[in-house]
């Protein structure tokens, strides 16, 4: 194992890549990916969270939309079930 090297990190160029369109572009394709599998009445979003606690990072997520969904999802949990699909 290597010793004495060491990585600097620059927080301003951290943040531009996870908030790029690349990174939202890829966070919306598995989010979608993760809705469809769940079945109708769910949404995949994607939002830049700012502050420094998220460090202005892309996130991507799936909601539910219709009550419908909201009930299936209590019941069945059909968004745990759905995760894979996202891989």
């Amino acid at each position: 194992m290597a010793t004495g090297i060491r990585i600097k990190i620059n927080p301003a160029g951290l943040r531009a890549v996870l908030q790029s369109p690349e990174a939202q572009a890829l966070l919306k394709e598995h989010a979608e990916a993760i809705a469809e599998e769940a079945g109708d009445g769910f949404e995949a979003r994607v939002q830049v969270a700012e502050g420094s606690s998220k460090l202005g990072r892309a996130m991507g997520y799936v909601t539910t939309a219709t009550p419908q969904a909201r009930k299936r999802q209590a019941e069945d949990a059909v968004l745990q079930r759905a995760v894979n699909a996202g891989r």
